[in-house]
Order: structure tokens, then C-alpha cells, then sequence
């Protein structure tokens, strides 16, 4: 019930209360002079008004349920890996990904999961030994669930992917696990952005391998077929590459936050 002049209001919220808290609650802290007031005194605790105009915490559950991006910030941490908007980059080599991943976070505030084979190619000089591909499944959740903690924008940006790393472990001829397998099969994102390398390629003449940069972003587009919404990111035009992604992002937030309004309703 959401009027605490309803029968039963006071004692489904304190049951609510209850449940999530098992030690015995004595102060219930709130700006509501009304609804928390009745819960308090069902659960036998001290109500705390605080902030009472709103001013300190300038938002409600309300406004929160009418657009959850605009009030994303003021969600509990623990609550965001479960509501934001995961936006995966996906591309074979020179395809502007972590570009395109830095323009996402200055256009929209995005947070950005940043490419954690990348780093270790760097310490390995390019040659990476098999078991960083096996630890790359740890690496990846948990890196994805911390940056979803910090996230205040509700868009998560995934620089980083079970797939890409599958794609890559196959490339340098290293076996992959089931484990990664199956975090693979049951990889999706709600949005996933494949870019296309149509720059051309930048770094050593000695890595530029075309047909099998050719060769996984075809891969790429096959494995991604069941993704929910694919956007393709190409051509030459840097702005017009980051217009398209942002495009549609925002459609896909759009999309989600009837969604969300009603799952928190």
C-alpha cells in the first residue's frame, strides 16, 4: 500500500523492514512526518524527522520512479548494477573503441569498464601467457559490478568482453575454457555498440594483419545476432560515429525507463 491512511499500511512496511533487517530496529530516520511516522510506531522505534523540506537530499522516491537516469545518484550503490543501462563496445583491433568509450562518458556521464586485456598486453609486452585469459572471467564480473557501484549517471559503459576475450585467446591459439564458454554464451548487454575499423590501422606496421582483423569483426557480428539491441559504429567521422552511439543509447534508455518505474513502483 503507498497511502498511509490504507489498512495494513503500517504493518506491510514494518513486515518490509523487518525482513531486510533482522537486528531490532530503534531509530527510523526520515523526512516523512506521516508514512514513516505510523511505521516507526509499528516497529516500536524512535522516529528522527530530518530534512523535512526536502532541502539536503533534494529528491523522493517519486521523481526517482519518473525518470531513474536523472535520479541515478541517488540510489543506493548497492542497488545500481541492477538498474543501469550496460553498454558493451565490441571490434577487432584499431576500431576506435576506447575512444568512442571516452566520448561516451564526457557526452553522457557514463562510467566506463576499460579494456583489461589491453593493460595486459602492455605488461607482456603483447605476448600474454595463457592464464591471463583464464583469469580474465574474474576480472571481468568484478571490475563490471565495482564500476556499477560507482556509477551515478545510470549508464555503464563496457570497454571489455567475455567474447572479445574468447575471440582473442583463439586468435593467439590459447585454449578456453568451458567456464569462459558458457560466461560467453550467457554474455548480453542492452545495448551493444560494434565498431568497425574503418580508420585504418594505427601501431606497428609488424601487427597489422587485416584479414584477421576482417576475420573477427565478422566473428563479432555472428556471436552478437541474439544481443538485444546491435548498432553498428563506422565510417570515417568521428562525431558522426559518437552521434550514432549516443543516438542510441539515449533510445535505449528511453525504452527502459517505463520499465524501470514499473519495477520499482
Amino acid at each position: 500500500p503507498r497511502d498511509p491512511t490504507e489498512p495494513g499500511f503500517a504493518r506491510a512496511w514494518a513486515d518490509v523492514v523487518r525482513a531486510g533487517i533482522p537486528n531490532t530496529v530503534t531509530r527510523v530516520f526520515s523526512s516523512d512526518t506521516v508514512g514513516a511516522a505510523v511505521v516507526a510506531q509499528e516497529l516500536k522505534a524512535e522516529h528522527v524527522v530530518v530534512d523535512t523540506k526536502r532541502e539536503r537530499v533534494p529528491i523522493c522516491a517519486s521523481d526517482i520512479r519518473a525518470d531513474v537516469f536523472a535520479g541515478f545518484r541517488w540510489l543506493a550503490p548497492r542497488a545500481r548494477p541492477w538498474l543501469a543501462l550496460s553498454v558493451g563496445l565490441l571490434g577487432p583491433e584499431c576500431a576506435g573503441k576506447t575512444t568512442l568509450a571516452r566520448e561516451l562518458a564526457a557526452a553522457l556521464r557514463a562510467t566506463v569498464v576499460e579494456d583489461g586485456l589491453r593493460a595486459e598486453a602492455a605488461k607482456h609486452q603483447g605476448d600474454m601467457p595463457p592464464e591471463t585469459f583464464a583469469n580474465a572471467i574474474d576480472w571481468l564480473a568484478g571490475r563490471q559490478h565495482e564500476a556499477a557501484l560507482r556509477c551515478d549517471s545510470g549508464v555503464l559503459v563496457v570497454d571489455d568482453s567475455a567474447l572479445l576475450g574468447e575471440l582473442w585467446a583463439t586468435r593467439l591459439g590459447h585454449k578456453v575454457s568451458n567456464a569462459h564458454k558458457n560466461l560467453v554464451d550467457n554474455e548480453q548487454f542492452d545495448v551493444t555498440l560494434i565498431c568497425h575499423d574503418d580508420f585504418g590501422f594505427v601501431g606497428l606496421p609488424e601487427r597489422d594483419q587485416p584479414e584477421l582483423r576482417k576475420k573477427m569483426l565478422a566473428d563479432i557480428i555472428e556471436r552478437t545476432r541474439h544481443h538485444k539491441s546491435v548498432v553498428h559504429i563506422s565510417g570515417t567521422d568521428g562525431a558522426a560515429r559518437v552521434d550514432t552511439a549516443v543516438a542510441a543509447i539515449t533510445a535505449a534508455m528511453a525504452r527502459r525507463r517505463p520499465e524501470l518505474a514499473e519495477l520499482l513502483g
